[in-house]
Protein backbone atom coordinates (compact mmCIF):
# COMPACT_ATOMS: atom_id res chain seq x y z
CA UNK A 1 0.00 0.00 0.00
CA UNK A 2 1.42 3.31 -1.29
CA UNK A 3 2.13 5.90 1.64
CA UNK A 4 0.21 9.16 1.18
CA UNK A 5 0.32 12.83 2.21
CA UNK A 6 -1.46 12.94 6.18
CA UNK A 7 -4.63 15.04 6.92
CA UNK A 8 -5.42 17.25 9.37
CA UNK A 9 -8.09 15.78 10.97
CA UNK A 10 -11.35 18.05 10.66
CA UNK A 11 -15.02 16.78 9.99
CA UNK A 12 -15.00 13.31 11.27
CA UNK A 13 -15.03 14.71 15.43
CA UNK A 14 -18.32 16.56 14.34
CA UNK A 15 -20.88 13.67 13.85
CA UNK A 16 -24.06 14.09 15.12
CA UNK A 17 -23.68 10.85 17.44
CA UNK A 18 -21.38 7.95 17.85
CA UNK A 19 -21.95 4.60 18.67
CA UNK A 20 -19.67 1.49 20.01
CA UNK A 21 -19.58 -1.72 18.08
CA UNK A 22 -22.42 -3.14 20.47
CA UNK A 23 -24.52 0.18 20.92
CA UNK A 24 -24.66 0.09 17.09
CA UNK A 25 -25.57 -3.50 16.74
CA UNK A 26 -28.44 -2.98 19.77
CA UNK A 27 -29.99 -0.10 17.91
CA UNK A 28 -30.14 -1.83 14.34
CA UNK A 29 -32.19 -4.54 16.09
CA UNK A 30 -34.16 -2.62 17.90
CA UNK A 31 -35.07 -0.43 14.91
CA UNK A 32 -35.90 -3.54 13.03
CA UNK A 33 -37.82 -5.01 16.08
CA UNK A 34 -40.23 -1.73 15.06
CA UNK A 35 -40.03 -2.32 11.17
CA UNK A 36 -37.50 0.68 10.67
CA UNK A 37 -34.10 0.80 9.68
CA UNK A 38 -31.57 3.13 10.16
CA UNK A 39 -31.70 6.53 7.53
CA UNK A 40 -34.64 8.11 6.34
CA UNK A 41 -35.27 5.66 2.74
CA UNK A 42 -37.45 2.93 5.09
CA UNK A 43 -38.16 0.81 1.94
CA UNK A 44 -38.31 -3.36 1.90
CA UNK A 45 -35.07 -3.76 0.06
CA UNK A 46 -33.65 -2.30 3.14
CA UNK A 47 -35.70 -3.93 5.37
CA UNK A 48 -34.65 -7.41 3.74
CA UNK A 49 -31.20 -6.19 3.91
CA UNK A 50 -30.77 -5.23 7.20
CA UNK A 51 -32.18 -8.59 8.35
CA UNK A 52 -29.50 -10.24 6.39
CA UNK A 53 -27.08 -7.87 8.12
CA UNK A 54 -28.05 -8.57 11.50
CA UNK A 55 -27.75 -12.01 11.09
CA UNK A 56 -24.11 -11.97 8.94
CA UNK A 57 -23.16 -9.89 12.10
CA UNK A 58 -24.14 -12.58 14.61
CA UNK A 59 -22.45 -15.49 13.04
CA UNK A 60 -19.07 -13.59 12.34
CA UNK A 61 -19.40 -12.21 15.61
CA UNK A 62 -18.61 -16.08 16.37
CA UNK A 63 -16.69 -17.15 14.01
CA UNK A 64 -13.95 -14.07 12.61
CA UNK A 65 -10.16 -14.86 14.58
CA UNK A 66 -7.90 -12.32 14.43
CA UNK A 67 -4.44 -13.70 12.96
CA UNK A 68 -1.49 -13.78 15.35
CA UNK A 69 0.21 -11.80 12.49
CA UNK A 70 -2.53 -8.94 13.34
CA UNK A 71 -2.34 -9.18 17.46
CA UNK A 72 1.39 -8.82 17.32
CA UNK A 73 1.08 -6.08 15.21
CA UNK A 74 -1.61 -4.45 16.88
CA UNK A 75 0.79 -4.88 20.15
CA UNK A 76 3.20 -2.40 18.81
CA UNK A 77 0.75 0.01 18.41
CA UNK A 78 1.81 3.42 20.22
CA UNK A 79 -0.43 6.23 21.35
CA UNK A 80 -4.06 6.41 21.75
CA UNK A 81 -5.91 6.12 18.26
CA UNK A 82 -9.59 6.33 17.27
CA UNK A 83 -10.86 4.06 14.43
CA UNK A 84 -14.14 5.64 12.98
CA UNK A 85 -16.20 3.84 10.71
CA UNK A 86 -19.06 5.58 8.23
CA UNK A 87 -21.51 2.81 8.06
CA UNK A 88 -25.40 1.76 7.87
CA UNK A 89 -27.41 -1.00 9.24
CA UNK A 90 -28.86 -1.89 5.86
CA UNK A 91 -25.70 -2.32 4.55
CA UNK A 92 -24.44 -5.95 3.42
CA UNK A 93 -20.80 -5.06 3.00
CA UNK A 94 -20.36 -3.58 6.61
CA UNK A 95 -22.10 -6.53 8.59
CA UNK A 96 -19.38 -8.82 6.97
CA UNK A 97 -16.25 -5.95 7.87
CA UNK A 98 -17.43 -5.08 10.85
CA UNK A 99 -17.05 -8.06 12.95
CA UNK A 100 -13.16 -7.69 12.21
CA UNK A 101 -12.38 -4.53 12.75
CA UNK A 102 -14.43 -4.49 15.78
CA UNK A 103 -11.83 -7.31 17.29
CA UNK A 104 -8.95 -5.70 16.00
CA UNK A 105 -9.93 -2.70 18.17
CA UNK A 106 -10.98 -4.40 20.84
CA UNK A 107 -7.59 -5.98 21.03
CA UNK A 108 -5.55 -3.50 22.03
CA UNK A 109 -6.35 -1.20 24.79
CA UNK A 110 -4.78 1.74 22.51
CA UNK A 111 -7.46 2.17 20.19
CA UNK A 112 -11.28 2.82 20.50
CA UNK A 113 -13.78 2.06 17.73
CA UNK A 114 -16.94 5.17 16.93
CA UNK A 115 -19.52 4.28 14.90
CA UNK A 116 -21.19 7.16 12.61
CA UNK A 117 -23.99 6.87 10.37
CA UNK A 118 -23.52 7.57 6.99
CA UNK A 119 -27.03 9.83 6.41
CA UNK A 120 -26.83 11.69 9.29
CA UNK A 121 -23.38 13.22 8.37
CA UNK A 122 -23.69 13.68 5.02
CA UNK A 123 -21.13 16.47 5.25
CA UNK A 124 -18.08 13.82 6.82
CA UNK A 125 -19.15 11.33 4.27
CA UNK A 126 -18.63 14.25 1.42
CA UNK A 127 -14.36 13.89 2.30
CA UNK A 128 -14.78 9.65 1.48
CA UNK A 129 -16.38 9.15 -1.73
CA UNK A 130 -15.54 6.18 -3.75
CA UNK A 131 -15.66 7.36 -7.25
CA UNK A 132 -17.79 10.14 -6.10
CA UNK A 133 -20.21 7.51 -4.67
CA UNK A 134 -20.89 7.37 -0.43
CA UNK A 135 -19.65 3.61 -0.81
CA UNK A 136 -19.80 2.51 2.83
CA UNK A 137 -17.93 1.36 5.44
CA UNK A 138 -15.62 3.56 5.57
CA UNK A 139 -12.83 3.04 8.13
CA UNK A 140 -10.80 6.68 9.16
CA UNK A 141 -7.72 5.73 11.61
CA UNK A 142 -7.16 9.08 13.85
CA UNK A 143 -3.63 9.50 15.35
CA UNK A 144 -5.75 11.56 18.59
CA UNK A 145 -2.17 12.88 20.05
CA UNK A 146 -1.22 14.40 16.63
CA UNK A 147 -4.29 15.01 15.54
CA UNK A 148 -3.78 13.35 12.33
CA UNK A 149 -6.03 11.33 9.69
CA UNK A 150 -4.51 8.13 8.28
CA UNK A 151 -5.55 7.80 4.20
CA UNK A 152 -8.83 6.32 5.03
CA UNK A 153 -9.96 2.60 4.36
CA UNK A 154 -13.05 1.28 2.24
CA UNK A 155 -15.59 0.16 1.28
CA UNK A 156 -14.22 -3.27 0.64
CA UNK A 157 -11.26 -5.43 1.14
CA UNK A 158 -8.52 -4.92 -2.07
CA UNK A 159 -9.08 -8.19 -2.99
CA UNK A 160 -12.35 -8.20 -3.25
CA UNK A 161 -12.54 -4.79 -5.04
CA UNK A 162 -10.38 -6.48 -7.78
CA UNK A 163 -12.74 -9.78 -7.90
CA UNK A 164 -15.47 -7.57 -8.18
CA UNK A 165 -13.52 -6.15 -11.29
CA UNK A 166 -12.80 -9.27 -12.47
CA UNK A 167 -16.50 -10.27 -12.62
CA UNK A 168 -17.72 -7.54 -14.37
CA UNK A 169 -15.09 -7.68 -16.94
CA UNK A 170 -16.19 -11.06 -17.66
CA UNK A 171 -20.17 -10.66 -16.94
CA UNK A 172 -20.62 -7.10 -18.11
CA UNK A 173 -24.43 -7.92 -18.71
CA UNK A 174 -24.16 -9.62 -15.15
CA UNK A 175 -27.05 -8.24 -12.85
CA UNK A 176 -26.95 -6.34 -9.54
CA UNK A 177 -28.51 -9.40 -7.86
CA UNK A 178 -26.44 -11.77 -9.20
CA UNK A 179 -23.34 -9.88 -8.65
CA UNK A 180 -24.54 -8.81 -5.15
CA UNK A 181 -24.65 -13.27 -4.61
CA UNK A 182 -21.27 -13.83 -5.55
CA UNK A 183 -20.00 -10.79 -2.98
CA UNK A 184 -21.23 -12.58 -0.24
CA UNK A 185 -20.47 -15.99 -1.64
CA UNK A 186 -16.83 -14.47 -1.67
CA UNK A 187 -17.30 -12.88 1.89
CA UNK A 188 -18.26 -16.06 3.16
CA UNK A 189 -15.44 -18.14 1.56
CA UNK A 190 -13.18 -15.65 2.91
CA UNK A 191 -14.12 -15.52 6.30
CA UNK A 192 -12.80 -12.05 7.47
CA UNK A 193 -9.20 -13.14 6.04
CA UNK A 194 -8.77 -9.93 3.01
CA UNK A 195 -10.35 -6.88 5.74
CA UNK A 196 -8.23 -8.53 8.44
CA UNK A 197 -5.05 -8.47 5.61
CA UNK A 198 -5.47 -5.07 4.89
CA UNK A 199 -6.07 -3.74 8.20
CA UNK A 200 -2.91 -5.18 9.03
CA UNK A 201 -1.40 -3.40 6.50
CA UNK A 202 -2.70 -0.41 7.96
CA UNK A 203 -1.73 -0.88 11.34
CA UNK A 204 2.00 -1.62 10.08
CA UNK A 205 2.21 1.62 7.56
CA UNK A 206 0.89 3.98 10.02
CA UNK A 207 0.30 3.26 13.86
CA UNK A 208 3.50 1.01 14.39
CA UNK A 209 6.56 3.70 14.50
CA UNK A 210 9.36 2.86 12.28
CA UNK A 211 12.76 2.89 13.43
CA UNK A 212 14.95 5.67 12.26
CA UNK A 213 17.41 4.97 9.10
CA UNK A 214 19.79 7.43 10.60
CA UNK A 215 22.83 6.20 12.50
CA UNK A 216 24.30 7.98 15.60
CA UNK A 217 27.64 9.77 14.98
CA UNK A 218 30.42 8.74 16.74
Amino acid sequence: MKAQKLEKLQDIQQASRYFSYSEYKEMVVDLFADNKVTGPHQIPAFMDSTKMSIQRMKKWDKIYKLSDELKEKLDKVKGQWTWYVITEGWCGDAAQILPVIAKAAAYSENIELKMLLRDENEDIMEKYLTNGGKAIPVLVMVNNTTGEEMPHWGPRPVSIIEKLGETKKESPDITKSELSKQLHLWYAKDKGMSTQHDILELVKQYMIPQKSLLHKVS
